[in-house]
């Protein structure tokens, strides 16, 4: 998988997750039908709209659930990541890996994608605009380097700990913490 890439899933924008209204799974056919046939979306999971969204999109669209080491082969070679979830989702696993490899990462601005320092946010549901930021990602020319993706996750993380710290002190000054929101400016919460 790290060195050909899945089948169907190289040079892709990729969704993961469980194929539920929760994680978007209703907007996958619209978004899959906004994006440039050069994005090649490839939908990675399962669930019960599944059956749906298939009855709509080209057989190479739907690859099936996938091991977490799949994942990683998928995001080595990935051209991006749609994060789709429209619940507050504590964490969003699939979303942190993809920031963590420097695969560019499209979530919607709730839940823990508010707090994602390398992802781009869009307002909930905005498929439209979700789309043609995905559409600008450019393909990597290959697999991506394993100590380039090294050197991104140290960068991820010392972003991470930039973040913690600046909230910390904003803790300390103010009594409360504060958040990000879509457009960058702070907003109280506490």
């Amino acid at each position: 998988l790290l060195e050909s890439g899945p089948a169907g899933g190289g040079l892709a924008t990729a969704f993961f997750g469980r194929l539920s209204k929760q994680k978007g799974g209703q907007l996958l056919a619209e978004l899959a039908d906004r994006l440039p046939a050069s994005a090649r979306f490839r939908i990675f999971g399962d669930g019960y709209l599944g059956r749906r969204i298939a009855a709509t999109q080209p057989g190479e669209v739907m690859c099936g659930h996938v091991s977490q080491g799949a994942v990683t082969g998928v995001l080595m070679w990935a051209r991006a990541v749609a994060f789709t979830s429209l619940w507050p989702e504590p964490g969003g696993i699939v979303g942190v890996d993809a920031q963590l490899m420097s695969v560019p990462v499209a979530a919607f601005d709730v839940g823990a994608p508010r707090y994602w320092p390398a992802a781009r946010r869009f307002t909930l549901g905005d498929v439209e605009a979700m789309a043609a930021w995905l559409g600008e990602c450019e393909a990597p020319a290959g697999s991506r380097d394993p100590e380039e993706v090294a050197s991104a996750q140290a960068g991820y993380w010392a972003r991470i700990g930039g973040r913690g710290a600046e909230l910390l002190e904003g803790f300390a000054a103010r009594g409360t913490f504060a958040a990000a929101t879509a457009n960058g400016a702070p907003a109280e919460i506490g």
